[in-house]
């Protein structure tokens, strides 16, 4: 079943694929925790790839624990906005610096052949 549109570039399903060198690849800069498969699918979109559900397959993500990277990852969320807190010593802030570069390069330097909006 075809995916036709992709509302958001939030969305991440889980995909599987055999591996070929012109996928684009996870990006190095995203580790440990946030927005390292939201950019390959944002990748992808623009590269004009179509999404399909595979007919009678299905894959469940179970509900755990927070992890430790993710835990690092929300202690920028958790400081108080009524105080000069530099936003780049929180892991969450440099990830966000390094996603809205990912963004503009991507913008700038990918044709834009995207089929699912």
């Amino acid at each position: 079943m075809t995916i036709p549109c992709v509302t958001s570039n939030r969305y991440e399903p889980y995909l599987a694929f055999r591996f070929c060198e012109d996928l684009p690849p996870f990006q190095d800069h995203f580790t440990g925790y946030g927005k390292n498969k939201m950019t390959q699918i944002m990748h992808m979109r623009r590269n004009g790839y179509l999404f399909k559900q595979l007919d009678g397959s299905f894959l469940v993500h179970y509900p755990h624990m927070i992890s430790k990277a993710r835990k690092e990852w929300n202690v920028g969320k958790q400081r108080d906005k009524k105080t000069d807190v530099e936003l780049l010593t929180f892991i969450r802030g440099r990830v966000d610096k390094v996603f809205a570069e990912f963004r503009c390069w991507l913008e700038n330097e990918i044709r834009d052949d995207s089929r699912t909006f």
